[in-house]
């Protein structure tokens, strides 16, 4: 069966077999057309007319010292930075980086500050596209602003109910008088049942008998205080109250405890009530202790059984008759207000919550967009620390929200929205939120790989979560505290129970710092919740990150934050061992490399195998044991059809395991990784800083670049503004920037003109000194021009490799794959 036919018309410039594959090329060329080498030699003195001789290279950076302190973990050049050579597992094979013969170590920045070094680029980078996506960014600020104006609007339309001051105080009623004891059929619970107590309680329903006008209590004794309880849980509805004394003598010991059930009395740590309360003109007959808290203590008899306990006390202690003295209750004077409803209630958390929702969907957007563009994984195999990606990411949001948090705060504040409110409290709720907004964006962008359908979802579900405030609204005192705070572990729902608090505090007195922890969920309660949401997401950000598996690359084990339990498989694939050759003996098709290449082998890999798995469809062998070697100062290319497996075994030749030898890689993926609103230049210095290359030496870098790619007339055009072929020459451009050794090309001249190609070749010939260059492609022609060795692979199997002299020895003038 016959395959794909490569033709191999050119061949690359090297001395050895040269007249040869010129009289092979001659043979082929069409007539009147110039040789690929004439070519390629037009080319190269074209660039010595324009940049000077090829000989020439640009003035080299200020020499820097190496130090074995630096961890460079430049693998192929081992004398100047002393680094030893290691092996790596990868999947079934093996790969490993070898080191060379020479090098002069170059790292401008060591290796315990790349952090900051590349923070301060992504800062840098992070702050160009706030300024350059003027959209985006006047969404974020203006969206505040049209709720709160919004707001405002509904208020003014709002009807608000008035209540009139009470200046004669309600409840002018004897301590001593019928009530709620009165009008019950339940029993009174008592323990201990000893002698003494069963005569101290006579003594107390005779007292309750003649001065509450009733005709007798039913009462009931117990050994202990567990049985009385054990009691009631059995029948509740058995007990009005529960009597506990304390001492075994009652003549020495009169402490006592009385005992209601739970919804009679106000809770304890209640303090202060709100201005709408305790306005019930005949608040005594009332036993619901939300109407006016203080008036349960009268209502459900707890004041009149604790007077009759007390005078039995007395008595018994006297040893005669006490006459208790007349005591009147009486409620406090309450002003008037303005009530503006169940309505503005509802809306001040919701509008507030909706001038944060752009963040959510902005953030979601940008983030899972650079996922989606490959241009976070081409950061990452280029050396940059995932820690330093996100910390530049919440520290530019975070500047962001807290501007917002200010301009929202303010309107609130003048325009009297919520007049009676500490406005620092406000902010600091805001605030808060917004970081909340941020952590949770990173924790979901690892679960999705379109950044419409991400900022969608996660948008409309936090606008969801939000909505769990109206338990507070609608079911006030029916919803149990501990429900509240697990709700609340979703910071939209912590953050419109603070606002409804605060709403309801404003209306009701005033929100201040002293009464911030009021109530069963207070405001303050909702701060610590917002502040736990927010390193619990940054932690769960951190872990999804890590374990939710990508397009490129392993991720860590589920369990890796558990220590060693993690680290034991990462441990286990980093031992020497045989991998899995597709041959177990030799390949006549693969050419044995020469003797003067020994000692410069750069990057071997043995056995290598990659096997994609999913659940609607069989698994697919994309690279299947696949075996070979690389060395300094050459260009290997990668030939094959669509679906050979080249461009995956390009990516799997930077696994995690090898993550210290990042920053002296340069990709460049099929894709652009380009910033839409970024100019080349911008691009190249950014990529540049973040390599670690010393400031003085940025811009002559970046010129040099730009002068060598032959994009210096659009080095300040934004880059989605240029042509495909001017995309994938940056890109290329990002992959040299900083003098990388060891440098991945993705079909680098896919989608450039024949002029441009034959321009780029010009310049990895020139750069490939000192480096391993490793390519792809579809073109035969570029990879006889530019490549030292060449491998052909066919459905993940390596079918022959070698030099083109050798493969058209081997094949012939065309090379056919049956």
């Amino acid at each position: 069966m016959r395959h794909k036919q490569f033709s191999a018309r050119h061949s690359p410039i090297r001395r050895e077999g040269e007249g040869e594959r010129q009289r092979d090329q001659n043979r082929r060329a069409t007539p009147g057309a110039p040789a690929p080498n004439q070519v390629l030699e037009r080319c190269i003195g074209k660039f010595q007319r324009a940049s000077g001789p090829l000989s020439e290279k640009p003035p080299p950076p200020p020499r820097i010292a190496p130090a074995a302190a630096w961890a460079t973990t430049d693998r192929l050049f081992q004398r100047s930075c002393g680094v030893e050579r290691r092996r790596f597992r990868v999947g079934d094979g093996q790969i490993s980086v070898e080191p060379a013969r020479r090098h002069r170590c170059k790292m401008a920045v060591p290796r315990r500050n790349m952090f900051w070094t590349q923070l301060s680029a992504l800062l840098w980078r992070n702050y160009l596209l706030k300024k350059t996506e003027k959209a985006k960014t006047f969404w974020e600020v203006v969206m505040p602003l049209l709720m709160v104006a919004s707001l405002m609007s509904i208020r003014s339309g709002l009807k608000p109910s008035s209540k009139p001051a009470h200046v004669t105080p309600v409840g002018h009623v004897r301590l001593i008088t019928p009530s709620h004891l009165s009008q019950v059929t339940a029993e009174i619970m008592v323990a201990p049942a000893t002698a003494q107590t069963r005569q101290f309680m006579h003594q107390v329903l005779d007292f309750l008998n003649a001065n509450t006008y009733t005709s007798g209590f039913n009462y009931s004794f117990y050994n202990s205080s567990q049985e009385m309880e054990d009691v009631y849980r059995k029948n509740s509805t058995r007990a009005l109250v529960g009597v506990v004394f304390e001492g075994n003598d009652l003549e020495q010991n009169g402490s006592y405890q009385l005992r209601f059930p739970l919804r009679q009395l106000p809770s304890p740590e209640l303090k202060h009530v709100g201005i709408d309360l305790c306005r019930v003109k005949h608040f005594v007959h009332s036993s619901d202790a939300t109407l006016c808290p203080a008036s349960a203590y009268y209502s459900s008899g707890f004041s009149v059984l604790q007077a009759a306990i007390d005078y039995t006390f007395l008595k018994l202690w006297t040893k005669s008759d006490v006459k208790l003295p007349e005591l009147v209750i009486r409620l406090l004077p309450k002003p008037a207000y303005v009530d503006p409803g169940t309505t503005w209630r509802a809306l001040v958390p919701l509008y507030l919550t909706l001038a944060f929702s752009p963040f959510v969907s902005v953030l979601c957007v940008n983030i899972v967009l650079e996922k989606e563009r490959k241009i976070k994984e081409g950061m990452l195999m280029m050396g940059m620390m995932p820690s330093a990606y996100w910390t530049a990411w919440a520290l530019i949001e975070a500047l962001v929200v807290a501007n917002v948090a200010v301009i929202m705060t303010a309107m609130v504040y003048l325009l009297r929205i919520l007049p009676n409110t500490d406005i620092l409290i406000m902010f600091v709720v805001s605030l808060l939120y917004g970081l909340t907004i941020v952590m949770f964006s990173f924790m979901a962008t690892p679960f999705f790989n379109k950044s419409k359908v991400a900022g969608s979802v996660v948008g409309l579900m936090m606008l969801l979560f939000s909505f769990f405030y109206m338990l507070a609204v609608f079911l006030k005192g029916k919803v149990a505290t501990c429900v509240f705070y697990a709700v609340s572990l979703l910071s939209p729902a912590a953050f419109t129970l603070a606002v409804e608090k605060i709403s309801e505090m404003d209306v009701k007195g005033a929100m201040r710092w002293q009464n911030l922890f009021d109530g069963d969920f207070s405001v303050g309660s909702a701060i610590i919740v917002l502040v736990v949401d927010i390193g619990l997401y940054a932690f769960l950000a951190y872990y999804f990150d890590a374990i939710v598996p990508g397009e490129f690359g392993q991720h860590k084990s589920p369990l890796f934050i558990f220590g060693w339990l993690g680290q034991r498989r990462r441990k286990g694939s980093q031992l020497d061992g045989q991998g899995k050759p597709d041959n177990s003996g030799p390949n006549p098709d693969v050419e044995d490399r020469p003797g003067e290449l020994l000692g410069r082998e750069a990057i071997r890999v043995h056995g290598m195998r990659k096997v994609f798995t999913s659940w609607r469809r069989d698994p697919v062998v994309a690279v299947d044991g696949v075996s070979l070697t690389m060395h300094e100062g050459q260009i290997a290319a990668l030939l094959g059809h669509n679906g050979a497996g080249k461009s995956t075994l390009l990516n799997m030749l930077r696994p995690e395991d090898l993550a210290h030898i990042r920053n002296m890689l340069g990709v460049c993926l099929q894709e652009d990784i380009l910033f839409d609103t970024l100019t080349p230049r911008q691009h190249l210095r950014f990529f540049a800083r973040m390599k670690g290359l010393p400031k003085t030496s940025i811009d002559l870098e970046v010129k040099n670049i730009l002068l060598e790619l032959d994009l210096a007339e659009k080095a300040d055009v934004q880059s989605m503004k240029l042509s495909g072929g001017q995309k994938r020459k940056l890109s290329v451009g990002i992959a040299l920037i900083g003098d990388p050794k060891i440098v991945f090309l993705d079909e680098p001249s896919s989608g450039m003109d024949p002029y441009s190609r034959r321009h780029l070749w010009c310049q990895l010939q020139k750069r490939k000194e000192g480096k391993v260059i490793v390519l792809t492609t579809h073109f035969m022609d570029e990879a006889d021009i530019l490549a030292d060795w060449k491998a052909i692979l066919c459905k993940g199997k390596l079918r022959c490799a070698g030099t083109s002299l050798f493969l058209k020895n081997r094949f012939g003038i065309g090379y056919h794959l049956t």
